[in-house]
């Protein structure tokens, strides 16, 4: 499932597959009261059942796909500690997807590769791990598909995603991994370890509608803007030039549109439209002088599959489709069932008529996108 920034933050990468059979959509979504609340307990139940499941970590171990590693019968090699790593999320596994791992390190570092290592949530390891090359990860932003991609690269502090997949052996529940990071001269980082609960799609019928939004937020480096559909919002920012000054530049975004359909059969479409105002960055950075460019407009189109964790109260949106049109040049690609793209992962609050996703990125960093049916 590869890691990627759907147009916000929304935006937030393994190569996955997803078999199901997925329900019809009522033609008549008008439930009453008392089937919905039938169909929340039922789905509540399921997500109970799924984030209680305890899987075995040599089920899971033997279920991975991932690319270009080597899996070896032995336990993990034993670290020094000389180099650091740090996980940026802890994301979400999808049924028959599979998950990503995002993490960054300190620049200067030439990690060569890692070692990932399946355990219960009981810390039990699985009998072998995996050796990844660093030629099998995949750079953050290699494809961005953002809600807005500079805010992306304002609050994120990612260097590297591994797309870990699954095959169809794996259920939902929940298990642990154990990552290290090497480098070339044979240092090995501390481990760290991250328990992830492999989630069914759909999940939660409050979530299932047409779903406009109506307010952006996000702190960034201190400031804090609030703007909703047609309002434009900026910041201020530094550029290092070619001449190793630096140079302040002003960036606009304005939401034309941005619309979630979600489906009770666990499938979803989204429909994008910003507008930039930004800087031509080549010829700024090489007068060291802010050069505007004429205003662009972005849309995006993506449709897929979501899943709601129940627990952590989060919600991902797995992309097997988009169309982009950036300024008139379009672009559309489909992805086969199990190699779907993540959208978004992000934390999500529900209520009656609305709901918000949001997300933390240290340092007081922050974005939110609220949503009304």
């Amino acid at each position: 499932m590869k890691f990627l920034k759907l147009c916000l933050l929304f935006i937030i990468a393994a190569t996955l597959t997803f078999c199901s059979d997925d329900q019809p959509i009522p033609d008549d979504m008008s439930e009453t009261e008392e089937e919905m609340t039938d169909g929340d307990t039922t789905e509540d139940t399921e997500s109970a059942n799924q984030e209680s499941t305890i899987l075995e970590a040599n089920l899971v171990s033997d279920g991975l796909v991932v690319e270009g590693a080597t899996k070896i019968e032995s336990a993990l090699p034993q670290p020094n500690g000389a180099i650091s790593f740090t996980i940026a999320s802890n994301g979400s596994a999808i049924i028959n997807e599979g998950f990503d791992i995002q993490f960054a390190s300190a620049p200067d570092l030439n990690i060569a590769g890692a070692y990932l290592q399946i355990t219960t949530t009981d810390g039990s390891a699985a009998y072998a791990y995996y050796d990844i090359p660093s030629g099998s990860f995949n750079s953050f932003g290699d494809r961005e598909v953002t809600l807005n991609k500079a805010a992306k690269a304002r609050l994120m502090d990612v260097d590297q995603t591994i797309d870990i997949g699954f095959d169809t052996t794996i259920p939902a529940g929940q298990f642990c991994y154990t990552l290290c990071v090497y480098d070339d001269l044979g240092n090995i980082s501390l481990p760290e370890e991250v328990c992830l609960t492999v989630e069914n799609f759909g999940g939660n019928a409050n979530l299932v509608g047409v779903w406009n939004m109506t307010t952006y937020q996000e702190t960034y480096d201190g400031m804090t803007i609030s703007a909703g559909i047609g309002e434009t919002f900026c910041f201020d920012d530094q550029l290092l030039c070619n001449n190793g000054d630096f140079v302040a530049i002003t960036e606009c975004s304005s939401y034309e549109l941005l619309r979630f359909t979600i489906n009770a059969d666990g499938s979803y479409s989204l429909e994008e439209e910003i507008i930039d105002s930004d800087i031509d960055y080549d010829q700024t950075v090489s007068s060291c002088m802010e050069i505007e460019r004429p205003d662009t407009t972005y849309g995006y189109v993506s449709s897929g599959k979501w899943a709601y964790n129940q627990t952590q109260e989060r919600i991902v949106f797995i992309e097997y489709s988009f169309t982009e049109n950036d300024n008139g040049e379009i672009y559309s690609e489909t992805f086969p069932l199990g190699e779907g793209e993540v959208l978004l992962d992000a934390l999500v609050v529900i209520t009656s008529n609305s709901f918000t996703i949001s997300e933390s990125y240290g340092d007081g960093d922050t974005y939110s996108i609220t949503f009304e049916n």
